[in-house]
């Protein structure tokens, strides 16, 4: 089935959710999110919960964003009904009563959803009563003449008039019996509540899901957006964060970018080429950004059709192409879904090059893939993790190599990368995409515990740092 993610806070427990629909669920949506999400090129996103008071709400635009992207979005519930009844006419898809009732204007105010709830350690337990199921119950108890009408609209305004985290049934009970309603009303309401509360919320949330699961097993592709998506500088700055976080799903590769970066600088000159390449890819992910250049199809199928033949899954190479071609993306650390990201790096690269530092590492990991190397070095990364975190039970420091710090570098670059120790180590920082000295530090001693604790070099030293003298790549008994 089509892959969904799915914004998930008090309305709904996890375990009942992932019972109706198998999907990736989340914590409630916060702004940069759905942004993060869709660049994990899902089919679908949902959004029941999200967060509005302590930090920045999920914006409109990185949801419309999301739509350019032809990635069904849908919300219900909580915040997801508050933005489809906004963003509906632009294509996400609201689901449920409260949807309906933003929709048409019945409801308007934010805190008609608002819930107060503890934590994720807590499951989101909630502390109050949600102002639409109040509501919703109120008018159950009416149709079912346990109050009246008057009545009704009486303890609505009560409740209404609690600040959100306060109201409760508990609490509107209170405030009746000071408002002068009697006795016996009150305890025949408590009495029809006590078994037939109504959670407004938590039936929209799985009629979300419903309308998800069927979508995703329909797998009808999003129609072109009718809108035109603007670049502002307030969304290059939401973005600019966004893309600095990691992935905001558990689905991460065997290997980290940062890790697979430091195996990249051990190539020497090659290496070099790579953290350069990945520059540009930064710079052009970037400036093609700020530029709104998101989408550019014919590129994107002119690389996918040089990837494909180079991969021996083109026109010609025999009738087994999807197998090669599967093959191919499992050994760059792949899935369908990210290819398309790949993709659109790829061609934005084609004619957009400038310096961007922060966002290297991921890029240098698309430059592994181009060149083939990314499998070589994704296991070593691994081997190098497994080993270090076997024999080291904390972060490696100089002590554990018996070395200051001038001797590991004399010993990184004389013998490890063969070539002098750089004579001005911040352009060397700077060149190969470092942000410190300890940075390099970092990197230089967890190779040299690696080779001593017997790793294996697995790495081609004809052509290293500068292209002269080739590295000694025996396992260092000593620096020297």
């Amino acid at each position: 089935m089509n892959r969904a993610i799915i914004f998930l806070g008090p309305t709904l427990s996890r375990e009942e959710a992932c019972a109706e629909f198998d999907a990736i669920y989340l914590d409630p949506v916060a702004q940069g999110d759905v942004y993060r999400a869709a660049r994990e090129r899902p089919f679908a996103i949902g959004i029941i919960d999200g967060y509005f008071e302590r930090v920045p709400a999920v914006w409109h635009k990185e949801i419309l964003w999301a739509l350019t992207q032809r990635i069904h979005v849908f919300g219900a519930s909580s915040m997801g009904a508050l933005r489809a009844a906004e963003l509906s006419r632009f294509g996400m898809k609201g689901v449920g009563e409260i949807f309906k009732a933003y929709d048409t204007g019945e409801l308007e105010d934010d805190d008609e959803v608002a819930v107060a709830h503890g934590d994720a350690s807590t499951g989101y337990r909630t502390v109050s009563e949600p102002m639409v199921n109040i509501r919703a119950t109120l008018k159950i108890a009416e149709s079912s003449n346990v109050i009246g009408a008057q009545l009704r609209q009486q303890l609505e305004s009560l409740a209404k008039g609690l600040f959100y985290p306060d109201r409760s049934f508990p609490q509107l009970y209170v405030l009746a019996a000071e408002h002068g309603v009697p006795k016996d009303e009150i305890e025949a309401l408590r009495t029809f509540v006590s078994s037939n509360r109504v959670d407004q919320k938590r039936a929209d949330a799985l009629e979300l899901l419903r309308a998800m699961r069927e979508c995703c097993e329909l797998g009808e592709p999003l129609p072109a957006p009718t809108f035109s998506f603007a670049h502002t500088e307030a969304w290059d700055q939401v973005v600019d964060w966004a893309e600095t976080q990691p992935p905001i799903t558990l689905q991460s590769q065997s290997s980290s970018a940062d890790q697979l970066a430091a195996e990249a600088r051990l190539l020497g000159a090659s290496g070099q080429a790579i953290v350069s390449a990945g520059f540009n890819r930064a710079v052009a992910n970037a400036l093609a950004r700020r530029l709104g250049l998101d989408d550019e199809p014919e590129r994107s199928a002119k690389r996918d059709r040089a990837i494909r033949q180079s991969a021996g899954a083109g026109p010609g190479n025999g009738s087994n192409t999807d197998a090669h071609f599967d093959r191919w993306l499992e050994q760059q650390g792949l899935t369908n879904e990210s290819y398309e990201d790949f993709l659109q790096r790829e061609a934005r690269l084609e004619w957009l090059k400038e310096r961007y530092r922060d966002d290297l590492n991921r890029h240098i990991v698309d430059e592994l893939r181009q060149t083939g190397l990314h499998a070589q070095l994704a296991l070593r990364a691994n081997e190098k993790e497994k080993l270090l975190a076997k024999h080291l039970r904390q972060s490696s420091k100089l002590e554990d190599a018996g070395l200051n710090r001038s001797e590991l570098f004399t010993w990184y670059f004389e013998q490890r990368l063969g070539c002098p120790v750089p004579r001005d180590l911040d352009i060397f920082l700077t060149d190969n995409g470092l942000e410190s000295v300890s940075a390099l530090e970092h990197e230089a001693l967890r190779e040299y515990l690696y080779l001593r604790l017997g790793g294996e070099s697995q790495l081609d030293t004809r052509d290293l740092c500068y292209g002269t003298n080739p590295a000694n790549l025996h396992r260092p008994d000593s620096p020297t």
